[in-house]
Order: structure tokens, then sequence, then C-alpha cells
């Protein structure tokens, strides 16, 4: 089983998972998920602010229904750009010494 997987089957489902009664209850639902999931890799705040950006990043895109209201090619394209942009400049900060350092290193890449 992955971590992924276990974070679904325990957690998110039982919290009531996407099939809730309210937006509130979803971002609820995802917030658990991911600020646990940010906390089970480490007790530092660069693993809480890694799941938090992650918590942001799939509430927007569950707020917007990305990427299925993306029609066009160029959407598409520069969806997926900015996807792989998040994904890198967190894998800094969660790589990094901690938060601060993680920060530091990720505005020198810019």
């Amino acid at each position: 089983m992955t971590l992924g997987a276990w974070f679904r089957d325990y957690i998110y489902l039982p919290l009531g998972g996407s099939r809730v009664s309210s937006k509130g209850l979803l971002y609820r639902n995802l917030f658990a998920v991911w600020m646990l999931t940010g906390i089970w890799h480490g007790a530092g705040w660069k693993f809480v602010f890694w799941g938090f950006v992650y918590f942001l990043c799939i509430a927007f895109e569950k707020t917007k229904g990305l990427p299925q209201t993306i029609h066009s090619r160029p959407g598409r394209a520069l969806y997926r750009i900015l996807t792989l942009l998040i994904v890198v400049f967190q894998w800094v900060i969660f790589r990094s010494q901690g938060l601060r350092a993680g920060i530091r290193y990720a505005w020198t890449m810019v």
C-alpha cells in the first residue's frame, strides 16, 4: 500500500472524501489529509508548508474545476508548465535544511 492510498483510505474517505454536502467540508478534508501528509514526513515547518501548499493547489483546482475546464491547447500547456514549476519548487522546500533555507534557495532559482 502506498502512502497516498493509506491517507485516502484511512483519512480522506472516512471524513467523507469529496462526496460531502458543502465545499467547506471538502476543504476541511483536503486540509486534514495534506497537513497530516506533511507532518508524517517530518516534524519541521518545511513539511507543514509543503503540505499546506499542496492543499492550496488542490483546493484551487477543485474550486475552478481544473484541468477539465481548460479547453484550449495553449491553456492546457500553460497549466502543465505551472504544475511542473509548483512541484519543482515544492521539492526544493521539501529537500532543504529548513523552511527559510528552502525559500531562500527557491528565490535564488527565480
